[in-house]
């Protein structure tokens, strides 16, 4: 009787088994949402160009903002432009600025509409202002057209969160490379790291030929 019931069970199975779809369908994944945010590079160049400069640097930073207006602004149009260099802004805001991070967040929230560079020129320019302020905001819808300011000010509302995350992993960066001020430049030349932490200010003349010997090698 027990032999009768365990056959009968098998055969039961076994007809499901032959009823059952030969192979099991594929599911397509899900579409990422219409709405998923993205942070675009904060940098100037192309990313293939031989040199790759990575600055870490503090918007409120008078060191910073002298590299900037000094030194950077001159590298953007002469090797960034012609594709020899890869500048790269890595956020390092120092927690004795006050309004360091809140000047970083705008400035990333344009870069979500292509006005990284031309914000960010404008918060070095007018860090004497809004340092003592805190009116970022200002400064920003300054340089930018109306539609372009509500724009950048619904990135700034809505996706402050990602925004800050994205800086948490810049200064992290900054962190593991036991790097302690700013401003602070790394260099590499075709993917390998030349100069590991050069901090403070550099002369653009300085910079030039370095760039220079570098691109000659």
């Amino acid at each position: 009787m027990r032999f009768s019931v365990i056959l009968l069970v098998s055969l039961a199975t076994s007809s499901l088994l032959a009823q059952a779809p030969k192979t099991i369908p594929k599911i397509a994944p899900a579409p990422p949402a219409a709405n998923a945010f993205s942070l675009p590079p904060r940098a100037s160049g192309p990313p293939n160009a031989p040199l790759v400069i990575e600055v870490f640097s503090d918007f409120e930073c008078p060191t910073c903002k002298d590299l900037y207006e000094k030194t950077l602004k001159n590298v953007i149009p002469e090797y960034c432009a012609t594709g020899k260099v890869y500048l790269i802004h890595h956020d390092f805001p120092l927690p004795q600025h006050r309004y360091s991070l809140l000047a970083a967040i705008w400035a990333d929230a344009a870069a979500t509409v292509g006005k990284y560079e031309v914000v960010a020129d404008a918060i070095f320019t007018k860090q004497e202002t809004w340092s003592a302020s805190g009116n970022v905001a200002a400064v920003v819808a300054g340089v930018l057209s109306a539609s372009e300011f509500q724009k950048v000010k619904d990135v700034f509302q809505t996706h402050q969160a990602e925004i800050r995350a994205a800086i948490d992993a810049d200064v992290k960066i900054g962190k593991d490379l036991d790097i302690k001020e700013t401003p602070t430049m790394r260099v590499s030349n075709n993917g390998k790291v030349i100069n590991e932490k050069q901090p403070g200010m550099v002369a653009y003349v300085i910079l030039k030929k370095y760039i220079d010997q570098q691109l000659g090698r």
